[in-house]
């Protein structure tokens, strides 16, 4: 990975840390909500750096949960992306066992799964949203991608010479594939993935909050939500500052409670995709 890389990925981490602290820094769970606030209360101050929300919500306290919400959702997608995409690419590298059979055949139903009507049906099943859930079903889902490229990996470097001499040298197969071939020769390409599919986590699950207003409380919001309940004032904002005037609406309609989560998501998603293209040109 380049440097730019590595510094964007600590930044982002680094903002995330800051979202799990946030509520202790602030000594508060619901990040300075206030009831029914005034138009001069919603607007940016020195307590409330982002201004407030409609609901007397801290803007910045919301964004930084968003990160909290984003990061696990991706995490978990990662996570059982590579559990189950792994396993799967390893088996069915093997083209002559039965187990390869079994495996192309579970890869080709998952594919066969349109992703987001699989996800919206999980979400009746549940009854309520619950975004890890999700995001855990989504890495599942793209396993199948991840399992595609690890069989052709394993195929090519099956028929090198390499592999046939060290099990001549009294290797064992999967000493071979495990650190031979994934590691030395195919980590790159799991790497990228893998930042791939978070950062289509990060979107995906941001997406179906957006739809479905779907959030688990204040300390778990979804930046999705926020935008969509942000939406409406922001397009009340678009109307309005014509007919009342820039200050008045600015104030009445603080714009950054709607375009500060959209901002962070933008960032989040094209920081992990620069990372993903960033490890594929190294492959």
């Amino acid at each position: 990975m380049k440097k730019s890389g590595i510094i964007l990925l600590t930044g982002y981490l680094f903002v995330v840390l800051i979202g799990f602290i946030w509520p202790i820094v602030t000594q508060s769970d619901n990040h300075g909500r206030l009831v029914l606030p005034t138009a001069q209360q919603k607007a940016p101050s020195l307590p409330h750096p982002l201004g407030l929300d409609d609901l007397g919500r801290d803007v910045l306290g919301n964004v930084l949960s968003g990160f909290k919400t984003s990061f696990i959702s991706g995490l978990l997608a990662t996570i059982l992306f590579v559990l189950v995409g792994i396993p799967l690419g390893i088996i069915i590298g093997f083209e002559d066992r039965i187990g390869a059979n079994i495996a192309g055949a579970i890869t080709n139903g998952l594919n066969s799964v349109p992703i987001f009507f699989a996800l919206f049906l999980v979400f009746i099943i549940m009854g309520t949203y619950r975004p890890f859930a999700l995001m855990a079903m989504l890495g599942i889902l793209c396993a199948p991608k991840l399992a595609e490229v690890l069989r052709f990996k394993i195929t090519q470097y099956r028929k090198e010479d390499y592999y046939d001499a060290a099990i001549a040298l009294g290797l064992s197969r999967s000493a071979v594939i495990l650190k031979h071939i994934l590691w030395y020769n195919s980590r790159k390409s799991i790497f990228s993935l893998m930042a791939y599919m978070f950062g289509y986590a990060v979107l995906s699950e941001a997406t179906l909050s957006f739809i479905l207003h779907g959030s688990m409380g204040a300390d778990w919001q979804s930046w999705g939500d926020i935008i969509n309940q942000g939406l409406m004032s922001f397009s009340t904002l678009a109307y309005s500052i014509f007919a009342k005037g820039a200050e008045v609406s600015l104030a009445a309609n603080n714009p950054l409670k709607f375009l500060a989560p959209l901002f962070a998501l933008i960032v989040t998603v094209m920081l992990f995709t620069i990372l993903s293209r960033q490890l594929s040109e190294e492959v």
